[in-house]
């Protein structure tokens, strides 16, 4: 199963948060589940016209080597109306709302990082790392945010009664 979970900014100003796309991977080896969070996470502003681009174009560059792809976006607000203009295309995009504030998010999922269940990338996250590692020194938080709901998705999907096959 593959993960992808966006936070979403409304400016493209210099001042702005930043748009953030993390992909990780899910998969299940020897009973014990694992993710795997692919390099290079996108973290930089855009338009409307750019985030919808985006999740399209990757979408379409790993949605075909998986059986499952979910795009989680954080929608709160304006970010709702991503999950709209994606609904009746392929993308199996997800709204995700969130209740709690981001310190409170990281630490119900951190867990799974402390158990080693998160695997990282040894080159290609270190700004997702420093942003999880930094929470609250960092002035952009948005790569750890995206991760957190990208992280409380996989949760749910730990939990549920597990298939008679299961195929990566």
């Amino acid at each position: 199963m593959l993960f992808r979970s966006i936070d979403l900014a409304i400016s493209t100003k210099n001042t702005a948060d930043y748009n953030a796309f993390v992909v990780g991977l899910f998969c299940e080896i020897e009973d014990k589940n694992y993710i795997y969070v692919l390099p290079n996470p996108i973290n930089k502003r855009m338009t409307f016209k750019e985030i919808l681009g985006n999740i399209k174009s990757l979408y379409n560059s790993l949605g075909s080597l998986y059986d499952y792809v979910i795009v989680c976006v954080e929608n709160n607000g304006f970010q709702d109306s991503v999950v709209q203009s994606l609904e009746g295309t392929k993308i199996n995009c997800k709204g995700v709302r969130s209740n709690a504030d981001k310190r409170c998010r990281l630490i119900t999922i951190s867990n799974y990082v402390q158990a080693g269940q998160v695997l990282f990338p040894k080159q290609g996250a270190e700004q997702l790392i420093d942003q999880l590692v930094n929470f609250g020194v960092e002035k952009h938080d948005d790569l750890a945010d995206a991760f957190s709901v990208m992280m409380h998705e996989v949760a749910e999907k730990i939990n549920e009664p597990k298939p008679d096959i299961f195929f990566v």
